[in-house]
């Protein structure tokens, strides 16, 4: 269905703005066509499966720290969540975004 004036899009945008809070807010947890996941943006369901030898107590932990600090802005920060280390960080080098 097409409205006029863009009302449409005008209640999508609104109603995708309530959910995230704002647009950037709204980044994809996961990278479009790699198998990339954001650090910043993913749940930790989304994390627990995508990351190696990441379940869901660390995936929980990547996200409280995250609540906690704000935005990881590299990957030798992951070191001071709690259970990972260098060779967790090493082995998901390639699966993480910022």
């Amino acid at each position: 269905m097409i409205m006029r004036n863009g009302s449409l899009f005008r209640g999508i945008l609104i109603g995708w703005l309530g959910i995230c809070g704002s647009l950037a807010a709204c980044e994809p947890a996961v990278a479009t066509g790699t198998d990339k996941v954001n650090i910043n943006t993913a749940d930790a369901a989304t994390l627990a499966s995508k990351l190696k030898g990441v379940g869901q107590a660390k995936a929980e932990a990547i996200v409280r720290w995250r609540s906690e600090k704000g935005k990881f802005t590299n990957l030798q920060q992951l070191d001071a969540v709690k259970g990972f280390g260098p060779a967790l960080i090493d082995s998901n080098r390639d699966r993480i975004a910022f």
